[in-house]
């Protein structure tokens, strides 16, 4: 409480935020995060340590850790878990793995259910809220987090399904000495933020879909040159899919253009300036996505409205400095690539396999269906929420 928070409205000010990595740090706000999810303080502070190689208990697990053998620049833990996050993701290796097997749901069978309510409450975090006015949130991450534990102590051969990426996290982290609770909360901090994007914007491409038959027939037209033929609903071209989608892709862009309410997040470790602006120690600095994305000098006329063929029209405008749906600088978004294709075979998927139409509640007619506002009044750290339900039959 108390401190300077430095609001950036100006594209060129941002990028030098982002550029300026030594003075402007992402790392408070990360850290900060983690002891949200329960990882103790002492825990927190070695995984920012440089060479953490250092904090290995013996020569054997030194030999044998990515912390030595595959960091040659003596990267923090966290930071070098960013490294991985860069290179597990890219589409070609990814774009299918499965993060967890099974073992995790029989240990607990309402893992989904339990995570998905604490996902839609964790707002509450980044506005630092106090345990008491928010119980719910803390009984169910203690939930998730506790099976998440469980999990990551299982024997490696009882749990074949993990993802490298988690793997290897829970391995280096034993390394280091984090119990398995500690572990468990910050793998459960990353799985939020693969999480908390795709799903709202799936959501909103399908209303879109959904609403709008012109849009539709375009997008089913391409989705079915994916597939090996007309009828056929398996071996999607995944890179057809991504590249010879002009509709698909646009209204992809345009989600993420309209409905994105995530910030861009400093805070000064160092005195700096920024643009004419001296920044302080310990000031902090947002750069709020959406003010950007609504600049009409950039997206046209009728910017604060949805317009996919925007897209369409004029493809270049995804290059434009003010449209960065996934952050910027260091802090691109590892994950972009994969959440794109994860979102657009789940649309191919769903179009091939259903006949989809919005209806209400009980299956009846509706004429000339609308789009849900968005739900203003609740904060976002990422994607928007719907003010409203959008009632869909779904046949086989």
């Amino acid at each position: 409480m108390g401190g300077t928070t430095v609001i950036i409205r100006d594209i060129k000010n941002l990028s030098s935020v982002w550029r300026n990595t030594s003075a402007l740090s992402y790392d408070p706000f990360t850290s900060r995060m983690l002891m949200a999810f329960g990882i103790t303080p002492h825990h927190v502070r070695n995984l920012y340590k440089p060479d953490p190689a250092r904090l290995l208990p013996d020569e054997q697990t030194r030999e044998r850790s990515l912390l030595s053998c595959a960091n040659p620049k003596k990267l923090s833990y966290m930071h070098l878990q960013s490294q991985w996050f860069k290179t597990q993701l890219l589409p070609a290796q990814s774009a299918f793995r499965t993060f967890f097997g099974e073992e995790l749901f029989e240990i607990e069978p309402e893992f989904t259910r339990i995570y998905q309510r604490w996902e839609d409450a964790s707002w509450k975090i980044f506005y630092n809220f106090p345990h008491f006015l928010a119980p719910g949130l803390q009984a169910d991450r203690k939930r998730v987090i506790a099976a998440l534990a469980v999990y990551l102590d299982l024997p490696e051969s009882k749990r074949k399904n993990t993802a490298w990426i988690f793997g290897a996290m829970n391995s280096e982290l034993t390394n280091l000495g984090l119990p398995a609770h500690d572990r468990a909360g910050l793998i459960m901090m990353i799985c939020w933020a693969i999480n908390n994007n795709a799903h709202y914007i799936a959501f909103w491409m399908f209303a879109h879909i959904l609403t709008n038959p012109i849009l539709k027939a375009s997008i089913e037209s391409e989705i079915t040159a994916c597939f090996p033929s007309p009828t056929s609903d398996q071996g999607c071209d995944m890179e057809k899919l991504s590249s010879a989608c002009p509709h698909l892709n646009a209204l992809w862009a345009e989600a993420l253009r309209l409905y994105n309410f995530s910030t861009a997040v400093r805070k000064a470790v160092d005195d700096c300036s920024v643009g004419t602006k001296i920044i302080h120690k310990g000031d902090q600095v947002f750069g709020p996505v959406r003010n950007f994305h609504l600049a009409e000098g950039v997206f046209s006329t009728g910017a604060a409205e949805f317009d996919y063929t925007r897209f369409l029209k004029n493809p270049k405008i995804r290059q434009a400095k003010e449209y960065f749906p996934f952050g910027g600088g260091h802090t691109l978004c590892p994950g972009r690539y994969f959440a794109e294709r994860e979102v657009y075979l789940l649309v191919a998927m769903s179009l091939r396999r259903f006949k989809m139409e919005v209806t209400t509640a009980d299956g009846g007619v509706v004429e000339s269906p609308k789009v849900p506002h968005i739900r203003m009044d609740l904060p976002s750290l990422a994607a928007a929420a719907p003010a409203g339900d959008l009632f869909v039959t779904v046949r086989s």
